[in-house]
């Protein structure tokens, strides 16, 4: 099982985590608490659903509009390589409520690269908005930013081997057309959706299963009108099933609605083409505050009456399936609720909600809403509108509070899942693997203070030594948790006692049948090699160990600096002219230490006088340039090595040069790009004993361009300070400085 990413990052090591929850004799872990304990139980005997193993039955909406890679910051990964790392395997596409006004290609339905909107006028959002369409209101303008296109999409799904469900456009059919502008027409919505599973499974062999007709029809939106009545609704519904099955007949057919009578309705008049119910499911909704979830319960309201309609229809019970295709932690913050962040409160509400759907054997799949849901590109890195609470990426593409707790669920899911029971307090989870003898509990401590647990393990033979990780911040309202290995565990009399953190979410991975005190062998040959005057290149042999090998630790003169998952290490950031050691050891997944490694030295060079340090940022550092707001280092596309550096929005590099001759002229030159379009930098000298110079580059494309300004220093001076600065939100990327 690979950790998440963001668990190698801040795993505990070293013997400290050992210490804080090792096991002793009466199976308790020395950790005090204030709240009254509590005793729940595992039951491994009794299965409620299978096949979740690496999160299969989970999944994520996906945002077409800004999804698109030229829409991250430099250096970020793909969105796809979030939802891989995530353990999301069901990819919902092209959103909600913007797939009722997508169109995914123009007539004749033969170029899966280029959407467009459906509605387009002065009156229409988003088409008269400047970020999303140019010219704004225009129907025969287009996109002003890169979309993540259906090819683009099913490129990434293919890749991933994720398992892809398409919305088509339908509930814009109710919502006539503004004043001079565009809408979709019911004969467009049918030709359009026809078109696309030809085109999907005959022509490129995609083979997508799951169609899903219009997203929330019964719910006015931005793209669609008044609902239509539910037997006008059932109608259409039925229709639309049969046109898109005439183009492949193995498709299944699904639709969304949100109370038992309006599933009822559809169940009455389409249930014989419908293959699918698709079921959004917000059970969070109703809390304002912590509190209200902290006191209250989660309830499966909407896929109840779902499952209670199909019940009433026994020729379809049987065949028609129930999949989530929307949930998540959510508290609607659209809704002038003040609880929006996207913290560790949402994070463990987005746990018991996704844990509750995955254990469900009437669920298929599971699909977080999503993501981005709208606004949130490389210029808006951090959370600046109140809708964090629906997202699951950073505009990085890294995971916040919800995407780390959808990541451990999927990251942690076995075979199988099985029956526990839990308090009002501490919810719990649990899943199985039988043949490997492996057993993960979660437990979601909902309390404001720690609390001590005893598990209770039935009918469970398999192991019962292993490791605690835990997610866990300052407050429920923390919006940057960590999800960390605290230490081992191990049962005593089938029963495993532990102190819970106060609102966290608790991870217990049961891999051994007895502790694991056994450290790796200690790493061998350590060399320094291609030693620059800010960096060296660390090289040595891996270890082994009886479990497996989770990781080295580097240490500087002693002291650990990184942790490493492989055999090599560039340490950067290092000063001119000074000699540091360096050793290695192995850990494992239980924090045993092997001893240290051989220590090498290496001894930096000195940066002549008059020169720039670090220009490439070849350091894999940005030291010792001076970061100025949003600023720093990238290994995105650099001109030369393996690095650049990057500067966004009015962020800024700086670097103070000495050794300098006075009342001299100095030309500094440096290789510029824009991250995508076009980009204007400065290039400046300051504090060098004349007044502030500095040359505007204007139009630089994404090729690499050298730009260049001279300066002359003042009577007496010996220094000067160069930089590079913006004055717009995009980015520009910047390699190989000299100065002559």
């Amino acid at each position: 099982m690979s950790r998440p990413t963001f668990l190698r990052r801040a795993a505990v090591s070293g013997s400290a985590a050992v210490l804080a929850l090792t096991l002793i004799s009466s199976g308790a872990l020395p950790v005090s608490a204030a709240t009254g304990p509590v005793t729940v139980s595992v039951n491994a005997a009794t299965v409620l659903q299978t096949g979740t193993t690496g999160g299969a039955r989970l999944g994520n909406n996906l945002d077409y509009w800004w999804d698109d890679q030229a829409n991250r910051l430099p250096g970020a990964r793909t969105t796809a390589a979030a939802l891989v790392d995530m353990g999301a395997n069901v990819w919902r596409y092209p959103g909600g409520e913007k797939a009722d006004g997508m169109l995914w290609a123009p007539p004749p339905y033969t170029d899966g690269n280029n959407p467009r909107l459906a509605r387009v006028s002065s009156r229409d959002w988003p088409s008269n908005d400047a970020r999303y369409w140019t010219p704004t209101g225009d129907p025969s303008g287009s996109f002003a930013h890169p979309v993540y296109s259906f090819d683009e999409f099913m490129a990434d799904c293919l890749a991933a081997g994720c398992t892809p469900v398409i919305v088509t456009a339908y509930d814009g059919i109710y919502k006539p057309a503004n004043q001079g502008g565009t809408s979709l027409t019911r004969q467009q919505a049918l030709e359009m959706g026809k078109a696309w599973v030809h085109y999907a499974n005959n022509i490129k062999g995609y083979g997508i299963k799951y169609w899903e007709i219009g997203n929330e029809t019964w719910n006015p939106g931005y793209m669609g009108g008044t609902p239509p009545n539910d037997a006008t609704w059932a109608a259409d519904v039925k229709e639309f099933c049969i046109n898109l099955k005439s183009a492949d007949s193995m498709i299944h057919c699904g639709v969304n609605a949100d109370t038992q009578p309006q599933w009822e309705a559809l169940l009455q008049g389409a249930g014989a083409n419908l293959d699918f119910l698709a079921v959004h499911s917000y059970d969070t909704y109703r809390f304002g505050t912590y509190d209200d979830y902290r006191l209250g319960s989660i309830n499966l309201t909407n896929l109840n009456g779902a499952w209670n309609a199909l019940q009433k229809f026994p020729t379809h019970a049987n065949r028609i399936k129930l999949a989530v295709t929307e949930t998540g932690g959510i508290t609607y913050g659209l809704n002038n609720t003040t609880w929006t962040d996207a913290d560790l409160g949402h994070a463990l509400m987005t746990f018991d909600t996704l844990a509750q759907y995955q254990q469900d054997s009437r669920v298929e799949f599971t699909q977080i809403w999503n993501t981005r849901f709208l606004e949130q590109n490389h210029a808006n890195n951090a959370f600046t509108y109140p809708k964090s609470e629906y997202d699951t990426l950073k505009a990085d593409n890294t995971f916040n509070a919800q995407g780390m707790a959808a990541n451990i669920l999927g990251d942690y899911s076995l075979e199988q899942m099985v029956a526990t029971t839990s308090t009002a307090d501490v919810r719990v989870f649990a899943t199985t693997t039988p043949s490997t003898g492996k057993m993960n509990i979660f437990l979601i401590n909902k309390n404001l203070d720690s609390t001590p647990a005893t598990i209770n393990l039935q009918n469970w033979a398999g192991a019962k030594y292993g490791t605690v990780s835990s997610l866990s911040g300052s407050s429920w309202s923390d919006m940057n948790p960590t999800f960390a290995q605290r230490g081992t565990i191990g049962a005593s009399n089938d029963q495993l006692s532990l102190t819970l953190e106060k609102h966290s979410l608790t991870v217990i991975s049961l891999n051994a049948t007895a502790p694991d005190t056994t450290p790796p062998s200690v790493p061998g040959q350590l060399t320094a090699t291609g030693t620059t005057g800010w960096s060296t290149n660390l090289s040595w042999t891996a270890s082994t160990d009886d479990v497996g090998v989770a990781g080295y630790e580097v240490l500087r003169n002693g002291t650990v600096v990184a942790t490493v998952s492989g055999t090599t290490y560039t340490a950067g950031g290092l000063a001119p002219a000074t000699t540091y050691t360096f050793n290695v050891r192995a850990k494992d997944s239980s924090g045993n230490l092997s001893a240290n490694s051989n220590t090498v030295s290496a001894a930096t060079a000195s940066t002549p006088a008059g020169q720039i340090s670090n220009p490439g940022f070849e350091a894999g550092a940005v030291s010792p340039w001076l970061v100025g707001g949003n600023a720093g280092y990238t290994g995105s596309s650099p001109r030369t090595g393996a690095y650049a550096g990057f500067v966004t929005g009015t962020g800024s590099l700086s670097q103070v040069i000495t050794g300098l001759q006075p009342n001299s002229t100095y030309t500094v030159r440096v290789w510029v790009r824009a991250a995508s379009g076009s980009e204007t930098v400065f290039l400046g000298v300051k504090n060098h004993g004349s007044p502030e110079v500095t040359t505007k580059s204007s139009r630089l494309g994404t090729t690499y361009t050298q730009i260049a300004r001279t300066f002359t220093t003042g009577s007496t001076s010996t220094s000067a300070e160069i930089f590079l600065r913006k004055s717009s939100s995009t980015t520009a990327v910047m390699d190989d400085w000299t100065l002559s």
